[in-house]
């Protein structure tokens, strides 16, 4: 097996988002906000580096271990992307997932008992299990394993929060980070119910009983339109109330960074979660909801890059 195939099998585009995501809160917004507040930080480079690392492994084991699972599903859905039985045996891939996932589990547990990092290695063992029963259980069962997936997104960032009593005792940071996670769950939900449309053939073959599946492909679409509108209407809301907020303290006159920030968080991100809307309600075949789902993607990347536009606007 190449190398270029165990990296896919790991989707490494997804763990270095995850890493950019933790590395970007944590210099970009937690650090600079306690510094400003004057609060001393708990978690050393190295530890977080640890901490990160942590995060990363358990989602690589948890990608390889839902491969496994679902070699007969993707030999319809995606054949000419599979990994496992293809370019690598299975036991192989099971190995790799059981050396992965428990190096991740082990660095918790080192960084709770050594550096006293509390809860981090429960955090991962609950992780690395629930990874498990997802690709074994959860992923066939209508929403559950959709619920499950989107709400480990939110967790790669309230993890952050929970391990750092300093950032726990800024009600800001504690706003901040909330909101961020739920606007990274609510749009992982999304994509993983526009997901179990596009790969309602494979998992209808295997006995999965996915929620296009269960109601089908037309109403599930319209439930995942659904909830990306009502992201749409609250990221609105929010931007709204937020800019009013400011724009009262400041007594009418905006700074002008205060200016890019709204631009680009309506441009780029209110706007096409718009969009995401839009092409979904029009999607009707497999192509057109891979569609969908990269270009949430996307919007995902653009929330990621908002971290950057909020640090070099010095308002954070």
């Amino acid at each position: 097996m190449k190398l270029n195939h165990f990296l896919k099998l790991v989707r490494w585009p997804n763990l270095l988002m995850i890493f950019i995501v933790q590395y970007a809160l944590r210099y970009l917004y937690i650090l600079p906000k306690l510094e400003a507040l004057a609060l001393n930080i708990s978690i050393n480079h190295f530890q977080f580096f640890l901490l990160s690392l942590s995060t990363v492994l358990l989602a690589a084991g948890g990608y390889i271990i839902n491969d496994i699972e679902d070699v007969a599903s993707d030999s319809i859905n995606k054949n000419e992307r599979r990994i496992v039985g293809v370019y690598m045996h299975e036991k192989t891939a099971n190995n790799a997932y059981t050396f992965i996932t428990f190096s991740g589990v082990l660095i918790g547990f080192f960084l709770t008992m050594f550096y006293d990092i509390k809860l981090i290695g429960f955090i991962n063992v609950f992780t690395a299990g629930l990874l498990y029963f997802y690709s074994n259980t959860y992923k066939c069962v209508a929403l559950v394993g959709n619920l499950v997936i989107s709400i480990l997104t939110g967790m790669t960032i309230l993890v952050l929060l929970i391990t750092e009593p300093a950032a726990l005792a800024s009600s800001d940071i504690k706003l901040f980070l909330f909101g961020f996670a739920l606007f990274a769950a609510s749009l992982t939900l999304i994509r993983e119910i526009v997901k179990d449309i596009e790969d309602i053939k494979g998992d209808s073959v295997v006995g999965c009983k996915t929620l296009p599946i269960l109601i089908g492909s037309n109403m599930t679409k319209w439930i995942a339109a659904i909830l990306s509108g009502m992201l749409f209407f609250i990221l609105l809301f929010i931007q709204y109330s937020w800019y009013e907020k400011i724009e009262f303290a400041s007594q009418g006159t905006l700074p002008s960074n205060l200016y890019l920030v709204f631009a680009f968080l309506f441009l780029f991100i209110t706007i096409p979660v718009a969009y995401l809307t839009v092409i979904i309600i029009k999607a009707d075949e497999k192509l057109s909801f891979t569609k969908c789902s990269k270009f949430a993607k996307l919007i995902m990347a653009a929330g990621i890059f908002s971290i950057l536009v909020f640090y070099s606007s010095h308002i954070i």
